[in-house]
């Protein structure tokens, strides 16, 4: 390709150049191209060609009705005398890159890109595409079957091999990022976000966390799931193995695990709905024959302690077990929460039973082969015992709090110099002073814009390959901290979850202002211009013909997106008010035929 070649292809694609904008003369009224068609006959007995016929008619008088190519079809067929100087230029500064068809459609003229370095370049037309059909065509290349919902590269290549236009590749650009579709179902979440590291407790059981590990095979004793419980402060864990994980089972597992040994805690830190958590604590509350609500707090942070537990839980269970069929994983599932409990954790410098209970558990061999015999003097003194054990468990616990604190501060830091460059734009200074020297932070999000969310769960019976895991669009209420906002759950949509969201779980949905508007020819407005389905299809004719069962649609009073029920999606809806009914019913978009209406 010369560099000539080259040249042209990059301008055929770019935004119209300062001599293109000028003032433009056009035709006379005369010359325009009308619209008007004969009185449709009955769509059985239309003939196909006839309809590609009427729509490459159309094509040419929608090109007829924009002012830049009225004036460039008019050089072409020789007419360039009806127009004045300025728009008869920049006409033939075009022309030696665009031809008239038989039937008056106007094409571009490309280069053939496919042609090998010592092969001669061929060339190959592309239709012009009107301004009212550039939805139509990007809609054929990027949303139905053909297109696949391809990215913005590979849409641009298969619209630019057959169609041309002004502003081609933005047009592409705007219309792939802002399709719903490929929004809701493609890509993870791009944001890490800040971290100030995970909320510590100041004391043990203060703070517990909880897991399930589900689905696991049915064991002999009939159990499938593992329950975890972990003292957020000492490292403690406790486990139940269970049959049935409904909220009358938790909160019993609950009570024997954790209530009865070492009272009630201050928060629960979870993964699990918060429908179910009410559930549960409500089932405890009547347990303990308390009239009022469990005082328990529900706090959706991340859980990562408790995630590194269940999979070290895990990993022992699987180097222990024996049955071919892991129908014995429960028995030794509660047997080796001891070994974990009594060794040594890498952060705290301690076991987690001796930060809890002050001593060391003693293993079999070690109590076999220890001496019975009492001390004697002040050694065997049970005061003087009990003093000295607080005294060291009290300096483990100070110590293991200090540790954990360091740690947090190391591993924080750590993910903070991963951000990128726009998240730490939006990030306060260190100190927390504002320095006049440098640019205040900016929000990732405002409140007010949209967003996705992206869920990694997704509905019993479905499979992650195919779900769509960005939910939404929602709304921004207000920025909580630098890393988590508050979104807005509309009514009835329904979504159940707690509307504080961490920023690696959103992206904003890409905004763009609208296309440009192309100046018509003299006589043309938008009203009147060239519908290209118009009288081709039955919905659109002026005498509907409606079969027996079918309802026709008076007017759309409302819309909502509401959750399926049977695909977790979200599902647009529409409140139709029908012909001769008073009754309106909410409907989905596959139910209705009236797309003029819908559009509006």
């Amino acid at each position: 390709m010369g560099q000539d070649d080259a040249a042209r292809l990059a301008e055929s694609n770019a935004e119209p150049n300062e001599a293109q904008n000028v003032q433009e003369e056009t035709l006379p009224a005369t010359e325009v191209l009308t619209a008007a068609t004969p009185a449709p006959p009955d769509a059985e007995d239309v003939d196909p060609l006839t309809i590609q016929e009427e729509r490459r008619r159309r094509v040419a008088a929608a090109q007829e009705e924009e002012l830049r190519w009225s004036n460039l079809r008019a050089v072409l067929r020789g007419e360039d005398a009806r127009l004045g100087y300025k728009a008869a230029r920049d006409a033939w500064k075009m022309a030696d890159r665009f031809v008239l068809s038989e039937d008056g459609v106007l094409y571009f003229v490309g280069t053939n890109s496919r042609s090998g370095p010592d092969e001669q370049q061929g060339t190959w037309m592309r239709l012009v595409v009107p301004s009212t059909m550039v939805q139509e065509v990007l809609q054929s290349c990027h949303d139905s079957l053909e297109g696949g919902h391809q990215g913005i590269n590979r849409t641009y290549h298969r619209v630019k091999s057959d169609y041309y236009w002004i502003g081609l590749y933005a047009d592409v650009e705007k219309h792939v990022s802002s399709c719903p579709d490929c929004c809701s179902s493609k890509s993870r979440p791009q944001l890490r976000g800040y971290s100030p590291g995970n909320v510590l407790a100041e004391r043990p059981f203060q703070m517990v966390s909880m897991d399930f590990v589900i689905p696991l095979p049915k064991s002999r004793r009939g159990n499938t799931a593992l329950l975890l419980f972990q003292c957020s402060f000492t490292g403690f864990v406790m486990g139940k193995t269970m049959s049935d994980t409904t909220a009358l089972v938790v909160a019993q597992a609950f009570e024997e695990c954790v209530y009865r040994r070492f009272g009630a805690p201050s928060l629960i830190r979870h993964d699990r709905d918060p429908r179910f958590m009410s559930e549960v604590f409500q089932a405890f509350a009547e347990m303990m024959q308390s009239r009022s609500r469990a005082t328990l707090s529900y706090r959706p942070q991340a859980n990562g302690q408790q995630e590194r537990s269940v999979k070290t839980v895990m990993q022992s269970v699987r180097v222990y077990a024996e049955d071919p069929l892991q129908q014995d994983w429960d028995e030794i599932a509660e047997k080796l929460i001891f070994a974990i409990n009594n060794s040594q954790d890498g952060t705290r410098k301690e076991t987690p039973f001796y930060l809890v209970h002050g001593w060391d558990a003693q293993s079999t061999l070690k109590a076999m082969s220890s001496s019975l015999k009492r001390g004697s003097g002040r050694q065997s003194d049970a005061l003087a015992w009990r003093r000295e054990v607080n005294r060291q468990q009290e300096i483990a616990l100070s110590m293991a709090k200090e540790y954990q604190a360091t740690e947090k501060a190391r591993r924080a830091k750590e993910h903070n110099e991963t951000l990128g460059r726009k998240e730490k734009e939006s990030l306060q200074s260190p100190s927390g002073e504002a320095d006049p020297n440098e640019t205040p932070p900016r929000s990732l999000f405002e409140p007010g814009s949209r967003l996705w969310l992206y869920m990694e769960r997704v509905k019993p019976g479905l499979t992650k390959k195919l779900a769509h895991r960005w939910h939404g669009p929602f709304r921004i209420k207000k920025k909580v901290e630098e890393f988590a906002y508050e979104l807005e759950l509309p009514n009835r949509s329904g979504y159940r979850f707690y509307p504080v969201v961490h920023v690696s779980r959103l992206k904003a949905v890409s905004e763009f202002g609208d296309r440009p508007k192309v100046r018509l020819a003299p006589e043309v407005d938008e009203e009147s211009r060239v519908d290209f389905d118009e009288e081709l299809l039955p919905e659109d004719s002026w005498e509907p013909d409606h079969p027996s069962g079918e309802f026709e649609v008076e007017a759309i009073l409302d819309d909502r997106t509401p959750l399926s029920t049977s695909t977790n999606r979200a599902v647009r809806e529409f409140k139709v008010k029908w012909v001769g009914y008073e009754e309106a019913t909410w409907e989905p978009a596959t139910n209705l035929s009236c797309g003029g209406l819908l559009y509006d």
